[in-house]
This record gives C-alpha cells, sequence and structure tokens, in this order.
C-alpha cells in the first residue's frame, strides 16, 4: 500500500548527528507510528515519504528549515523547575 494522506504510517529508523553519534530510533519491533499528512512528522521527513511503500528503504539528510526551523534566541523561554511534577 502506498503512503497517502491521512493513513497510518509505521517507520523503523535510525537519527545521527552530523558527526554520526545516534540520537534516537525506532526499531521494526516497537515502530515509530504516525498519521501522514497531518503534521505529526517534521516537513521533510513527510516529504520524503510521499508515495513509498513498504519495505523501501531510504537515506535522508535534513537542513534545521525542513525540520523543527533555525535556531532562535528569541523562542527560548525560562521555566521554574517547579512546573514539573514528580522532580525533587
Amino acid at each position: 500500500m502506498k503512503i497517502e494522506i491521512h493513513k497510518a504510517v509505521s517507520i523503523s529508523y535510525t537519527l545521527k548527528d552530523n558527526e554520526g553519534k545516534v540520537l534516537d530510533s525506532a526499531d521494526k519491533a516497537s515502530p515509530f507510528t504516525f498519521i501522514y499528512g497531518t503534521g505529526g512528522v517534521i516537513p521533510g521527513l513527510e516529504k520524503e515519504l510521499d508515495g513509498k511503500v513498504k519495505g523501501d528503504s531510504f537515506k535522508l539528510h535534513l537542513n534545521a528549515a525542513d525540520a523543527y526551523g533555525e535556531y532562535s534566541d528569541k523562542l527560548l523561554q525560562n521555566v521554574s523547575i517547579e512546573m514539573f511534577e514528580g522532580l525533587d
């Protein structure tokens, strides 16, 4: 089945930084599942997945603009640790 808007998609992946350090992963036993086309994943990944079918494999390098966006000091917000439950 081809990946299409509003279809459930499960993927296994390994996310690495520019130095090759593994930052996150999901394997076939515990894949990452989401509804395609609803903004639940970063735009660059969603674009790359468009039209793929079960068993397809690919490597993807994303720039910040196609992921979570460029870093901006203006978007930083300090919050008190007391705002988080269960932390002493």
